[in-house]
């Protein structure tokens, strides 16, 4: 159900960060970043005439495709909002969501979220 995957998204989303970088890729519009993103996801290679940083970029889809449920945290310098990436239950989501709540918008960033781990004791 839609509600259910919402509900971890934002308990997700509330949780630190787990990683942030700043990196030098923007875009005009975040529905290049989801084009790029399913033809990955659909032949497992980046579409790209130029090499920078196409293997960072291959490393961040493989970790989408392949990671546990998380939220990638894209944001372009310049624009009002920034696009949550999110991979929950094997169900792909993406979201716009303003970016006035980033601490920083001197940079592009990507940051993950993910659950909190779960600590098991034994009984």
């Amino acid at each position: 159900m839609v509600t259910d995957e919402y509900k971890k998204i934002r308990k997700m989303i509330q949780q630190p960060c787990k990683a942030v970088w700043c990196v030098p890729y923007t875009v005009d519009y975040y529905s290049e970043v989801v084009k790029a993103w399913c033809y990955y996801k659909r032949t497992g290679q980046i579409r790209s005439s130029a090499n920078i940083g196409k293997v960072d970029i291959e490393r961040i889809f493989d970790f989408h495709l392949h990671g546990e449920d998380h939220i990638l945290l894209y944001y372009s310098i310049n624009q009002r909002d920034c696009l949550w990436m999110c991979k929950v239950d094997d169900k792909y989501i993406n979201l716009l969501v303003p970016a006035s709540t980033l601490e920083t918008k001197q940079n592009s960033i990507i940051a993950t979220y993910a659950m909190p781990c779960h600590v098991y004791t034994k009984l």
